[in-house]
């Protein structure tokens, strides 16, 4: 077999009960020419027995203590030595095709250090799946960077990167447990186009059985935001030519949407410090004082006062 034109990275904590079928949705790849890097991040479950059994000279292991999925990544990241690098969860997994038409998507734009591709939502216990088509972001041109910097535009395992583009950017940003593959994939973008494969090729599976860094909210939007403004401030060019109030929309839209989202779902303490969030950063219009404004009020306070008028009607 030839030499890997591409290596997986996939962290790996406590996942037995998925990792394996992960795994083989990478060997059920139409492109074989690949590694696997995994990195088993302090699993206390028998994750490391479940890949141990898998024989296939491309997969190697590599243990550390739990540190993290970006600490995980980069571990694996410094082993690459292959010219292109994708990212698979442990819980994840691909359509046979996806790295197929990926990296043949790199391959006919060279100038390209990035190529991208839709997604499809799966959840457990089953109901109904998601199809996610992200932007075709170069073709939006002037608006190109404000649409990127909106929410993170794909999941970790629908994109292949270059190599050397990964490793310019420094890999994944410790300092973020939520939203360090937004802003990874921002630096990538800053350094040169990216391409878009229009059909969904990698499944994201949502298990209510198991933790997710994403269901805190209050968290996911406050680190995100951190991520937006960080990128903000490492490239000002790209800062000045979004403009003052598109930035401000960026950094603060996400905030006061979820905000109103909670607020009608009555997850009041959610809603009361986006809501707060907002205010601080004076994001809002005149019609949403009477919704930011009692957020100031003491906690208890502030939800007697809607569940009050929940009561009255």
């Amino acid at each position: 077999m030839s030499a890997p034109r591409v290596t997986v990275v996939m962290p790996c904590f406590n996942a037995a009960s998925t990792v394996e079928a992960s795994i083989g949705s990478l060997q059920a790849q139409t492109v074989q020419d690949w590694a696997l890097l995994v990195v088993d991040d302090g699993s206390t479950d028998d994750s490391v027995s479940r890949i141990r059994s898998i024989q296939d000279a491309r997969i190697r292991l590599i243990q550390q203590p739990n540190a993290g999925v970006s600490a995980a990544r980069n571990r694996a990241l410094a082993e690459v030595s292959t010219p292109f690098v994708a990212f698979l969860d442990a819980d994840d997994a691909w359509l046979p095709t996806a790295l197929e038409r990926l990296l043949g998507a790199l391959a006919a734009s060279p100038d390209a250090v990035l190529a991208y591709s839709g997604w499809e939502d799966v959840y457990h216990p089953a109901r109904q799946r998601r199809l996610h088509d992200p932007p075709d972001f170069e073709a939006a041109g002037a608006h190109k960077w404000a649409l990127l910097l909106q929410r993170c535009p794909w999941v970790i395992h629908a994109a292949i990167t270059r190599t050397e583009a990964i490793r310019d950017v420094g890999g994944f940003d410790r300092r973020f447990a939520i939203a360090e593959d937004f802003l990874l994939w921002l630096r990538v973008a800053a350094r040169g186009r990216i391409v878009k494969v229009p059909e969904p090729l990698a499944l994201y599976h949502h298990d209510d059985s198991r933790p997710q860094a994403t269901r805190n909210v209050l968290r996911v939007v406050r680190q995100t935001r951190e991520a937006q403004s960080l990128f903000l401030s490492e490239q000002p060019r790209i800062a000045r030519t979004i403009g003052r109030a598109a930035r401000r929309r960026i950094l603060f839209e996400q905030s006061r949407r979820c905000a109103y989202d909670a607020y009608w779902a009555r997850q009041l303490p959610l809603a009361q410090a986006l809501f707060k969030d907002c205010l601080a950063a004076g994001f809002y219009g005149a019609k949403d004082l009477k919704y930011l404004l009692p957020a100031l009020l003491p906690a208890a306070v502030y939800q007697r006062l809607v569940r009050g008028r929940d009561a009255a009607g």
